[in-house]
């Protein structure tokens, strides 16, 4: 069955000139062009959609409005912005009504746009995934509290006060907030008892990996030891981000891509969060297949549940309306190769970064130390197709440092 995309436009020249420039992606697209927001509104009502791709400068409610709207009435529909590169500071964000800005004048972004998200949507819909996360008794889903918070990190003007406060209002995220803070990852010399104090002490950017994370571990729960195991994974999730962020800076990419990149750090191992919540010591004894069965934890994953954790998480983070990027890195970060882009992405530095985190094998500077990463899960051959490989060495010695500041664990 062909996915189904609606292109909104006002202007009729333009909208014939995407119908005519789009021709040979018929056989593989069904496509519906609208020539207003209430037009498309129709076809939503009518049947439902993969992808809605609107121009941003419509009349009345405009493309954001419109893109909100969609999300209500299709909150499985990804969500494209058509316009120019001045639009994403004002709309891209972590989680929102778009998922991605396109330049609307390049007919070749559009397409190259759509192919990448149409890909990732086959992935995450494949009946064995649908059937697992229906299994689920209640699906999480943020507070009201936590988009909040969102919109107010990323804005240029937000102030510690005002996200101390805001947190402080939310009883279950400043705890789990405060849980992370006074974990051994900060090593504070004394315990920091309020969520304003821990803006305080740990600075505006910190906190704000920290909240973003605390928001979203809140959702879950276990036995003590699954709790113990979350808690642990949510401060190796720390770590992952920064670690993320870091890299792509390293190789100066772009500070959206930055930013892509930490958040998808955070968020990899949603997908075990949710595992582990519903399964508890069920998904606990599956792991023990990597060692037994002597299979990736993906395989090991998809072996017990029909899914991996990545799938799971990108999933979930697809439903939260997350960025397209940060969900396209969450369900390749074990199979970066997947992408088949040219460059990296944050999904090829989220890949290398959950490896790297971890404490080598072999001693640093060792003729074996890309084969040793090979043997521990790193794609060398991926960084390899994209002239990287060399890099690997200058990322882990990263990582090193990072572990002797006591910033990895």
């Amino acid at each position: 069955m062909k996915p189904h995309v609606v292109f909104v436009d006002e202007d009729l020249t333009v909208l014939n000139r995407l119908r005519q420039q789009l021709m040979p992606q018929a056989d593989a697209w069904g496509m519906i062009f609208a020539p207003g927001a209430e037009d498309a509104l129709m076809v939503l009502e009518d049947k439902p959609v993969d992808v809605v791709i609107s121009r941003s400068n419509l009349s009345g409610m405009g493309g954001v409005r419109l893109l909100e709207r969609v999300r209500s009435l299709q909150p499985r529909a990804s969500r494209i912005l058509m316009g120019g590169t001045d639009l994403k500071d004002q709309v891209l964000s972590v989680v929102g009504p778009v998922h991605q800005i396109v330049d609307g004048s390049d007919i070749d972004s559009i397409t190259d746009c759509l192919d990448r998200l149409l890909r990732m949507q086959a992935t995450l819909d494949r009946p064995k995934l649908r059937q697992l996360v229906s299994g689920v008794e209640t699906l999480p889903s943020p507070s009201d509290a936590y988009y909040r918070l969102i919109d107010l990190l990323d804005r240029d003007d937000a102030s510690i006060k005002e996200v101390g406060e805001l947190v402080s209002q939310e009883m279950a995220m400043s705890a789990q907030l405060l849980k992370l803070t006074n974990s051994a990852m900060f090593a504070l010399p004394t315990p920091v008892t309020h969520a304003a104090q821990a803006v305080q002490v740990l600075g505006f950017d910190v906190v704000r990996r920290i909240a973003l994370l605390a928001g979203v571990f809140e959702l879950f729960e276990g036995t003590p030891e699954v709790q113990a195991n979350i808690t642990r994974l949510g401060q190796n999730s720390l770590g992952i981000g920064q670690l993320c962020g870091e890299i792509a800076r390293m190789e100066n990419l772009p500070q959206e891509v930055v930013a892509q990149a930490e958040c998808a750090g955070l968020m990899a191992h949603l997908g075990m969060l949710l595992l582990l919540s519903e399964y508890g010591d069920q998904y606990l004894e599956t792991l023990k297949l990597i060692d037994d069965e002597g299979v990736s934890i993906i395989e090991a994953e998809r072996m017990a549940y029909g899914a991996s954790h990545a799938e799971v998480g990108a999933y979930l983070l697809g439903l939260w309306g997350f960025s397209t990027p940060i969900v396209e890195a969450v369900v390749f970060h074990h199979e970066p190769q997947l992408l088949q882009g040219k460059e990296l992405s944050a999904s090829g530095v989220l890949h290398a970064a959950q490896f790297l985190a971890t404490p080598r094998a072999v001693q640093a500077g060792s003729s074996q130390e890309i084969a040793a990463m090979l043997s521990e899960g790193v794609n060398v051959p991926y960084f390899e197709g994209l002239g990287l490989t060399h890099r690997l060495i200058a990322w882990r010695q990263k990582a090193d440092e990072m572990r002797t500041a006591g910033t990895l664990r």
